[in-house]
């Protein structure tokens, strides 16, 4: 059976939606005729009538050549040149959303290095530039070495890990795909410290900027903080650029999201720790603690006292301590400075009497650190 004539002048767009851009669409009516695909003459001169289960793009370009005129031909060119552009972009996208798996949810050396080294992670693909492969190589080498399955890692351009991550992303050419971390709760934090002698746990108030939160990883990391409690709702996820500004933080530090975080303070309390926050309205500061003498407790649920009426506790005595971080600008919540067993300040002297929320973090958390009887 002869297929349908059509204009000539059409040959070029038909051909090239049906033949390289929808191919999917060839059994359209224009294909079909009584529920079977026609099977064209085989000297038949019109390139749409090919048949589909055998169509060749090579000889019908060379078909093109034979019956097009000079008009139709141009037309063809310039539509097969635009269609090979967006072919490129159109693969090198497909490539990348072939697994979702292999999306890349960490950058940067120091966060991919850790998770890469963490053997509670599975690595799904590594995408690394050549300029950035020799300083990896000696991560590489500590992975295989720790017996660690890893893939092969994938060479990429630099304008193609641009692409493949959140604009402005600062990758220093490298990227991962892999699993996320365990999720944890307030509960699981406590049993998981619970034989620890001394522990410090951060408690942070409605911080949810990644930035501050990455830092905050970094610096819990690099004071020996045992553990972070955040709020469930609104909590950023610990991948991109809270992962990258926390230079690996999130695999060595465990992140606990609560749902409500009074009652994770009292789960807390009862466990035996002292819950003390940082605020600028707290009557002592917190480097006057050390050496203090034991003289409060945990509070208690149905003890009913203005924390900044009570004298900071004794961290040289107590080896659990909760400290608690409010959102810059609206500070700890009421409700949860209700819980606190007393409020602390930093000891700022300047004529700016407040921090960052993560430099405070950090400041408070060397504090401890270095006390002599902590």
């Amino acid at each position: 059976m002869e297929s349908v004539a059509l204009p000539t002048e059409l040959y070029p767009y038909i051909s090239i939606y049906f033949v390289f851009i929808k191919p999917e669409r060839r059994d359209c009516k224009l294909f079909k005729h009584n529920h079977k695909y026609l099977i064209p003459p085989k000297r038949s001169l019109n390139p749409f009538s090919l048949n589909p289960f055998s169509l060749n793009p090579f000889k019908e370009f060379l078909l093109f050549l034979r019956i097009y005129t000079p008009k139709a031909y141009l037309l063809f060119v310039i539509n097969m040149a635009l269609y090979i552009i967006i072919l490129g972009k159109k693969q090198d996208n497909m490539k990348l959303k072939k697994n979702k798996n292999d999306k890349p949810a960490l950058y940067g050396l120091h966060a991919v290095r850790e998770a890469w080294l963490n053997d509670s992670r599975t690595v799904y693909a590594l995408y690394i530039t050549p300029q950035a492969a020799r300083s990896f190589e000696k991560t590489l080498l500590e992975g295989k070495n720790n017996g660690l399955r890893r893939p092969r890692p994938i060479m990429v351009e630099k304008s193609k890990l641009d692409r493949m991550l959140p604009k402005g992303a600062v990758h220093q050419g490298v990227a991962l795909a892999c699993s996320p971390l365990e999720e944890i709760d307030e509960r699981d934090l406590v049993i998981l410290l619970h034989q620890k002698k001394r522990v410090m746990v951060a408690m942070l108030d409605q911080v949810t900027d990644p930035h501050n939160v990455g830092a905050i990883l970094r610096s819990a990391a690099a004071f020996g903080v045992n553990g972070v409690v955040m709020q469930k709702k609104h909590a950023p996820e610990l991948n991109g650029v809270l992962a990258k500004t926390a230079c690996g933080a999130v695999d060595h530090i465990p992140v606990a999201k609560a749902t409500n975080l009074s009652r994770a303070i009292e789960e807390f309390q009862a466990a035996g720790f002292i819950a003390v926050g940082l605020d600028e309205r707290g009557k002592n500061t917190i480097d006057n603690i050390r050496g203090a003498t034991n003289n409060i407790s945990p509070k208690s649920n149905n003890l009913m006292i203005d924390p900044l009426d009570i004298a900071p506790p004794p961290f040289g005595d107590h080896d659990k301590i909760l400290l608690i971080l409010g959102s810059e600008g609206n500070g700890i919540r009421h409700l949860v400075k209700e819980k606190c067993d007393a409020l602390v300040r930093l000891p700022t002297k300047g004529t700016i009497s407040s921090l960052n929320v993560s430099n405070a973090a950090a400041v408070a958390f060397y504090v401890i650190s270095t006390s002599k009887n902590y």
